[in-house]
């Protein structure tokens, strides 16, 4: 009887694992293949991002760094006026901090 509960506990392992990877693999694609382009909060005007590879221009949020989450990614952006966004994707759902909507 005490062999099935190995069992299980490595299928369970198992399982998580793959839920991660595929996530993580799901997310990097969909923010690879459409890019967070702007910022907005409730009905005011759109904050542009910085694009990569290029300079911040006057006015746009700049991207501080991404770390890796249970089955996505986390993104943080600085505004102009100093605060700090963070985005999460998990599988293909973007969600952002504080009431911020990610325009793509």
């Amino acid at each position: 009887m005490r062999v099935w509960v190995f069992i299980a506990a490595g299928a369970f392992i198992l399982g998580y694992f793959v839920l991660v990877n595929i996530g993580s693999s799901m997310a990097l694609a969909d923010i690879g293949a459409r890019p967070i382009l702007a910022l907005r909060r409730d009905d005011a005007e759109p904050v542009p991002v910085q694009t990569p590879g290029q300079p911040a221009a006057p006015g746009e949020a700049r991207p501080l760094g991404g770390e890796g989450i249970m089955f996505g990614m986390r993104l943080t952006y600085v505004l102009p006026d100093g605060s700090r966004v963070v985005c999460s994707i998990r599988f293909r759902k973007l969600t952002c901090s504080e009431g911020w909507t990610a325009l793509r």
